[in-house]
C-alpha cells in the first residue's frame, strides 16, 4: 500500500504546475477526481524537466540535472526520495503504472532540446513538436485514468502542447536562444538562431509567431485534424482523452492569444488565465462527450 500523499508535496507540484503550465489548473477538473492526484505528480515531472532545461544558464547544469531525473526515477525507490515530485509520484500510486518507456522519451527529447541540433526545415520542427506532445500523452494514459490498456490513437494538438513547451523554455533560458527556429526560416527573416534572444523587437516577434502559425498550419495539414481524430474506441477510454482534450485546447487558445500580444508580454501572458479559458474548458469537454457519445451509439449499433 503506498503512503498517504504529504500535504507539502501536493503544494509543491500544485505551485509548480500551475506556475509553468497554467492551464492545468482548469484542465484538472475535468478528470475523474481519483485520477487528479496522479495527474499532478505526472504533469510536475513534466514541468521539472521543462525548468531543468530552460531555467539556467549553463547547458552543463542542465545535463546534470536531466540525468539526476533520470537516476531518480528509472533507478532508484522514488518512495525513499527527498524529492516531493518522486514521492508524490509514488504515493499516488501513478509510479506503479507511469510507462518507463515515455520518462526515457522524456528525457532524451530533453537532453536533445539542451544540445540545440539544428532543425532544417519546418516539416521537421512539426515532427520534433508532435513527437514531444505525443509522448507526454502517453505518459498521462499510462497513469490509470483509463481503463484501457490497448487503445493507440493519439488526440488532436499534441503538436500545439508540445511547440508552446519549446517556446516557453525559450522565453526563459539564457543559453538555449529560439535554437528550433528552423534555418531556411532564420534565413528568411534575416536573424540567426543565436541573435533572435538579443533581437527580439516587434518585427521580429512578429515573424516568430508566424512561424509558430505555420507550423500548426503544417502539422494540421500532415493529418493532426480538430475533429474527432483521437476519439477512445471504448467507454473505458474517455476520462484520460477528455482531460488532455481539455488541456491541449487551453494551450492552443494561448499560442493563438500570443499574436495579440506585445512581446514583452509573452511570460506573463503564458502564466495567466483569463475567464474565458473556463469558458473554452467547458465548450471543448462537452464537445468532447457528444462526439464521445456519437461514436458509441455508431459501435453499439453495428
Amino acid at each position: 500500500m503506498p503512503a498517504a500523499p504529504k500535504e507539502n508535496d501536493i503544494l509543491f507540484c500544485t505551485d509548480l504546475v500551475n506556475r509553468i503550465r497554467a492551464p492545468f489548473q482548469i484542465s484538472s477538473r475535468y478528470a475523474p477526481k481519483d485520477a487528479q492526484l496522479r495527474l499532478l505528480a505526472g504533469h510536475a515531472f513534466l514541468c521539472a524537466i521543462e525548468e531543468a532545461v530552460g531555467s539556467t544558464r549553463d547547458p552543463g547544469v542542465a545535463r546534470a540535472r536531466l540525468a539526476w531525473w533520470h537516476h531518480e526515477l528509472l533507478e532508484s525507490n522514488s518512495s525513499g526520495s527527498q524529492h516531493p515530485i518522486p514521492r508524490l509520484l509514488a504515493d499516488s500510486g501513478a509510479f506503479k503504472t507511469l510507462d518507463r518507456d515515455c520518462i526515457k522519451t522524456e528525457l532524451q527529447a530533453a537532453m536533445a532540446r539542451v544540445d540545440r541540433e539544428a532543425l532544417v526545415s519546418q516539416q521537421a520542427l512539426a515532427q520534433m513538436c508532435r513527437e514531444l506532445g505525443e509522448n507526454q500523452w502517453k505518459l498521462e494514459r499510462s497513469l490509470g485514468i483509463s481503463a484501457s490498456k490497448t487503445a493507440k490513437a493519439v488526440p488532436p494538438r499534441v503538436c500545439a502542447v508540445g511547440l508552446m513547451q519549446v517556446f516557453r523554455e525559450s522565453l526563459r533560458s539564457a543559453f538555449l536562444g529560439f535554437w528550433w527556429i528552423p534555418l531556411a526560416v532564420s534565413a528568411r527573416i534575416g536573424v540567426s538562431r543565436d541573435a533572435l534572444p538579443r533581437r527580439i523587437d516587434r518585427s521580429c516577434a512578429s515573424a516568430l509567431l508566424q512561424v509558430i502559425q505555420e507550423t500548426l498550419d503544417l502539422q494540421h495539414s500532415m493529418g493532426e485534424a480538430v475533429g474527432a481524430g483521437g476519439l477512445p474506441g471504448s467507454s473505458d477510454d474517455v476520462p484520460a482523452v477528455r482531460h488532455w482534450s481539455v488541456y491541449a485546447r487551453l494551450e492552443s487558445e494561448r499560442l493563438a492569444r500570443l499574436r495579440a500580444s506585445a512581446h514583452e508580454d509573452w511570460l506573463a501572458e503564458l502564466s495567466r488565465l483569463r475567464l474565458a479559458d473556463v469558458w473554452i474548458a467547458w465548450r471543448q469537454a462537452r464537445r468532447f462527450r457528444h462526439l464521445a457519445d456519437d461514436r458509441q451509439e455508431r459501435v453499439g449499433g453495428r
